[in-house]
């Protein structure tokens, strides 16, 4: 209820009150602009901070993908350059070339010459599933014995079976020599076969399989052999284990959970990473959706896009970024063999950025507290300074008060003005000069009208009928409200008669 007499406050008082909430709401707005101005700084230093990070992640991760797939294509550029001189040797060996016979081949061996199990590295062997040779498939076989010469001199680890198709009467020539264990078995109708026939001259690449014996996933490198006239005449091939590629691939980790992953142009996966925790019993396709996380639309959507264009997908609630790069080993033609695509977890990318959030709370915590300090000791600082300050300029202002109360004092009599000096006030008037002269001002007018009108003699006090002094006031001054000049004393009397007529 004191509030309700603020208007009765001293002028000091309401002076000093209305500085103190000025001050308190300047001490909250500064902390809270404070605490809003970290946030902020918080919020955009962290966006700012996970965009980089993300960029710079992606861009060593292009450059990642950019070594490995040159590194892979490097190596199936290799295994088709084998292919591709193996391809040449055979059209030497069998007279397509201007070189008649440049080695005198052996008999050809049958595959049924050996043992189960047995292979034999320093000789290939024939099959067909034809029970009678033909003249042309017995020449055909005695020519290409000649390359029971080369196969144990180009033998490399990598290249597990080096083979040949041929149209007449579905002869195949392969090494290391051993007993086909399919009678049956035609190369012609076998995807290394007719893709080579069908693609000629091109030299082509199967999709991976996962060889029978050594479980290694395998791909099948061949090319048509064909006659100067461009007749058709079969293929040469080779089965390529991709383990030392895969092996490479798999071991590359980008942070801590992010991998590499060699995808074939059809889609068949060959590396995945371990933490899957598959067992396969067939080969995974990239757009299996339920195993991989992405579908059909989405890996065309990547396909679609130009090499090292980011994506983000989401499998098993992690989310990752994806980039892929296109692998052409040939040198002369564009032609995508295989993918190389790099997966980063999104969570280890923003990781840095929650540490720093960390870190940032307790620095924020640690200036707001020491801005909330500063402005409580401002705020004390400025009510103990507006303590003094007011105190003085209180004192200053009941001086001028005390003038005007004893001229209220004397308020119904003459000489309002009787006994107001200016010399106290005079001496304190530093700070509030303006003030001491509208004072003066103000009492020397009071004085001046009361000497103006000093001749109505009102002796001890002034008229108390206040009717009869506001309609004197009207009429009986020179100066009134219906004269703008002085009027003559007969008029003026003549008006006052009247007045004292009506009253």
């Amino acid at each position: 209820m004191v509030f309700l007499d603020y208007n009765n406050w001293p002028f000091a008082r309401q002076l000093r009150i209305n500085l103190i909430f000025f001050s308190v709401l300047v001490c909250i707005a500064l902390i809270l602009i404070t605490r809003y101005q970290l946030r902020w700084l918080k919020d955009d230093i962290s966006t700012d901070y996970s965009n980089l990070l993300t960029y710079r992640l992606a861009t060593q991760m292009e450059c990642l993908v950019q070594e490995e797939g040159e590194y892979i294509a490097q190596e199936l550029s290799n295994f088709i350059d084998f292919v591709d001189e193996l391809n040449n040797i055979e059209k030497l060996m069998l007279g397509l070339t201007n070189v008649s016979e440049p080695i005198i081949p052996g008999p050809p061996i049958q595959h049924y010459q050996y043992k189960p199990g047995e292979f034999d590295y320093t000789h290939g062997a024939f099959m067909s599933s034809y029970n009678e040779l033909s003249y042309e498939g017995i020449e055909l076989e005695k020519k290409q014995a000649a390359m029971d010469f080369i196969y144990p001199l180009i033998r490399e680890p990598n290249y597990l079976f080096i083979y040949s198709g041929f149209e007449t009467d579905e002869i195949i020539h392969y090494y290391p020599g051993g007993l086909m264990g399919d009678p049956t078995y035609s190369p012609i109708v076998r995807e290394w076969y007719y893709k080579a026939r069908d693609n000629q001259p091109i030299t082509i690449i199967t999709e991976p399989y996962v060889d029978a014996i050594t479980f290694y996933s395998v791909v099948t490198v061949s090319k048509a052999i064909i006659k100067e006239s461009g007749e058709f005449i079969g293929v040469s091939s080779s089965d390529v284990t991709l383990n030392e590629l895969t092996t490479r691939t798999s071991k590359v980790k980008i942070l801590e959970n992010g991998f590499l992953m060699l995808v074939s142009c059809g889609g068949m996966v060959l590396t995945f990473p371990e933490s899957w925790n598959l067992t396969l019993t067939e080969p995974l396709k990239i757009f299996d959706k339920e195993i991989s996380g992405i579908s059909m639309d989405f890996w065309q959507e990547i396909l679609a896009n130009p090499d090292e264009t980011t994506f983000e997908y989401t499998r098993l609630n992690i989310t990752y970024i994806l980039i892929k790069h296109t692998i052409n080993p040939y040198k002369d033609i564009n032609h995508t063999t295989h993918y190389l695509l790099a997966f980063a977890d999104k969570n280890e990318i923003v990781y840095p950025v929650k540490s720093f959030s960390l870190s940032y709370v307790e620095a924020y915590t640690m200036i707001f507290i020491i801005v909330a300090v500063i402005a409580i000791i401002v705020f004390i600082f400025i009510i103990t300074a507006l303590q003094f300050a007011t105190n003085s300029l209180s004192r200053k202002l009941k001086m001028v008060k005390k003038i005007f109360a004893k001229i209220s004092q004397r308020a119904l009599l003459p000489e309002v003005t009787r006994n107001i000096n200016f010399n106290e006030i005079e001496r304190n008037r530093k700070g509030i000069e303006s003030l001491v002269m509208a004072t003066k001002i103000k009492v020397n007018r009071i004085r001046d009208t009361e000497e103006r009108y000093s001749y109505f003699q009102w002796n001890a006090t002034r008229p108390n009928e206040t009717f009869y002094f506001n309609r004197w006031l009207k009429v009986l001054y020179p100066f009134n409200l219906y004269n703008s000049k002085a009027m003559s004393w007969r008029k003026s009397f003549s008006i006052l008669q009247s007045e004292r007529g009506v009253n």
